[in-house]
């Protein structure tokens, strides 16, 4: 992010904070779901309130660490198994928390074992995002900007070959 404020932001580093926090947000719920279909951990009732609170401090704190980790920097130079290795790390500092957090909670605390279950889903859902994101390029990220040095009647070449996106696959070209 080279602008720490969000609305001076890309669309495309906005669209993938807001979804990775999406996706976040929906781990907990889904082994909680899940969990009643095949039950692996007694869980007692957690009131619905309790439950909104666990969610968005465990989708907050992961969002957190994903950016004390840099993910979210758009210059990010590292390749994708560096990027995996962030995003395993963001998930065990947030569970770390979590874990020293969760007994203030009282008598409807979460057992550490779902919140390890959340923490594994997390990571294989956002790595599996992060990969899609990597290999199709759909916000961009991939592609490098170029300027070319010069004008005349080599550069109205490139311009006239490199008309169509198709033709600019792999970076774009931001002037003359």
């Amino acid at each position: 992010m080279s602008s720490p404020k969000f609305r001076d932001l890309s669309v495309a580093s906005k669209s993938i904070i807001l979804i990775e926090f999406l996706l976040f947000l929906g781990a907990l719920p889904l082994v909680m779901y899940g969990n009643r279909f095949i039950p692996l951990i007694e869980l007692s009732e957690i009131p619905d309130n309790y439950l909104l609170i666990y969610l968005l401090v465990f989708a907050l704190l992961n969002q957190l660490t994903s950016l004390a980790l840099g993910l979210y920097n758009s210059k990010l130079r590292v390749n994708f198994r560096g990027v995996i290795r962030r995003v395993l790390m963001c998930v065990a500092v947030a569970f770390f928390i979590l874990t020293i957090i969760n007994p203030l909670y009282g008598q409807h605390a979460l057992p550490i074992e779902v919140l390890a279950i959340a923490s594994l889903v997390s990571f294989i859902v956002v790595s599996s995002f992060r990969y899609l994101t990597f290999q199709i390029d759909f916000f961009g990220f991939n592609k490098r900007v170029i300027l070319v040095l010069g004008a005349g009647e080599r550069a109205s070449i490139i311009e006239r070959r490199m008309r169509r996106d198709v033709d600019r696959q792999n970076f774009s070209v931001h002037g003359y």
